[in-house]
């Protein structure tokens, strides 16, 4: 190997390079000036309680392509629970718990009918929130740049308790940004590559384990029995 690359920060983003760039012929150093790796996507060991605990809650989706190529090529992707169907459950205000689930039918049925049972919202809303997603292939998102996700939801006849209910937990999930300042273009491409990619697209993911140990560790190890160095 005779190209050499330095890669800048030991987070995801920092560690995929350096594993991309390795199996692709080059030589990697990667700088990293905190102790640890992962960035804001690690663990750490609570010693009051004993516990591996997150710094951030993460999750991962099937639509998630690179992200699960890179950690294939790690090899941790051994470290991923697969979730058999989709199964998100939601916790209401009197602590009642309500589950969005898959129903046992054949793509995308499933989930159209699972969100149909979706039984925390009225059905008149429910019935609306369909008209958004068979709505999804005719988007075109350009037009969408230059609004945010509420002012979407609101010119789609969303009302205010589904928003609230739904469509926000959904949004600041996927884009960690407040409903009235993210954009909707990228949320509805969001939308469109996890609900409009077949089956495995919409399917959760969880680590097995704490983040450190779910990917930074195999990363590291990656990186170094190739070749590459971290500084």
């Amino acid at each position: 190997m005779n190209k050499k690359c330095i890669v800048i920060g030991g987070g995801f983003a920092g560690l995929s390079s350096a594993a991309f760039l390795i199996n692709n012929g080059f030589r990697v150093q990667l700088l990293e000036a905190s102790p640890k790796l992962g960035g804001r996507a690690y663990s750490f060991l609570d010693n009051k309680t004993n516990t591996v605990i997150d710094n951030g809650q993460h999750i991962l989706m099937g639509c998630y392509k690179e992200t699960l190529n890179f950690l294939k090529l790690i090899g941790a992707d051994k470290n991923l629970l697969y979730q058999d169907k989709l199964e998100v459950n939601f916790v209401k205000e009197n602590s009642q718990l309500v589950q969005l689930k898959s129903a046992p039918l054949f793509y995308p049925l499933n989930l159209l009918v699972g969100m149909l049972n979706f039984k925390t919202i009225r059905f008149a809303n429910r019935l609306k929130l369909l008209k958004v997603f068979f709505k999804l292939p005719f988007y075109s998102t350009k037009r969408l740049s230059e609004i945010t996700v509420y002012d979407w939801l609101v010119k789609e006849t969303q009302d205010e308790r589904v928003i609230e209910a739904f469509w926000k937990i959904l949004a600041i999930g996927a884009l960690n940004t407040n409903i009235k300042n993210a954009s909707a273009k990228m949320f509805v491409d969001i939308l469109k590559e996890i609900f409009l990619n077949g089956n495995f697209a919409a399917t959760i993911l969880l680590p097995k384990y704490g983040l450190s140990e779910t990917y930074c560790e195999p990363a590291k190890s990656f990186i170094e029995k190739n070749g590459g160095c971290i500084t």
